[in-house]
């Protein structure tokens, strides 16, 4: 059973959104309050290798480094491996969990890996622990690897094709190794739980991690209640399209 932390943190106080003091405010800031005061919590996943920087850029949303609390009904939305995460949260919590947003990430199946999203690029898993140089080994030599190292020259052909400069600089000194055990072990996703859930998936158009074509394939292979799709967006859509994450997530979010 995969077992990854699923922990975090609210977002935004409701004391602040008195209609004086949102006259007051910027358009950009108008928009975050209409997105944060919907009433339900929203959290945010992060990818494999990522943080809470993750969602910083424009937003201005706040993130915990590890996942999401199921304290009230909420939206959650993961990146990448994070779709991993969200889909073990609604198999354990299904009433707690009004919206899962998949952005670009591994909407798996029963019985899938995560891994499993990506074996059509790169091979299958036990290829490619392998034949990869880049397997930490946290427990010793002679213990499987506990981790993957990025490798920063490739990093930015793969997520942040599209992404300015300034932010890819930022995301490659912050990103940190990618645990292997939560992407490598089988999710058991039940009808009665998972089965009940209102997910959305978020298609990220220029993505070189994760190709249009593996997108297309995991929607059509599980199908959910809608698609939205961001042109000209890498695998990183919070630096190379913050904006248009935002509108998306905002109209998910107001989906009666």
């Amino acid at each position: 059973m995969l077992s990854p932390r699923v922990r975090g943190q609210a977002f935004f106080d409701d004391s602040v959104n008195s209609e004086r003091r949102v006259q007051t405010l910027s358009r950009e800031k108008r928009e975050y309050i209409r997105f944060t005061s919907v009433k339900r919590k929203k959290d945010f996943v992060h990818g494999e290798g990522f943080g809470a920087r993750t969602y910083l850029k424009k937003k201005r949303c706040e993130c915990a480094s590890d996942g999401v609390i199921l304290l009230s009904v909420i939206l959650l939305a993961g990146h990448s491996c994070g779709g991993a995460s969200i889909s073990y949260a609604f198999e354990c919590c299904p009433k707690k969990i009004s919206k899962a947003v998949f952005v670009c990430a591994t909407m798996v199946s029963d019985g899938q890996k995560p891994f499993d999203v990506f074996a059509e690029e790169i091979g299958s898993a036990e290829m490619f622990v392998q034949e990869s140089q880049l397997l930490v080994y946290g427990n010793g030599q002679d213990k499987p690897p506990t981790s993957l190292r990025f490798d920063k020259q490739q990093t930015k052909g793969l997520y942040f094709n599209q992404t300015p400069s300034k932010d890819v600089a930022l995301a490659t000194v912050s990103m940190r190794p990618i645990p292997l055990e939560p992407i490598m072990e089988k999710l058991s996703l039940t009808p009665a739980n998972y089965g009940t859930s209102r997910r959305f998936f978020v298609q990220t158009l220029d993505d070189h991690a994760l190709s249009p074509d593996v997108q297309e394939k995991l929607v059509r292979d599980n199908p959910p209640a809608g698609v939205f799709k961001i042109k000209g967006s890498d695998h990183c859509p919070f630096f190379s399209k913050p904006q248009s994450l935002h509108k998306t997530l905002l109209e998910i979010a107001q989906i009666p």
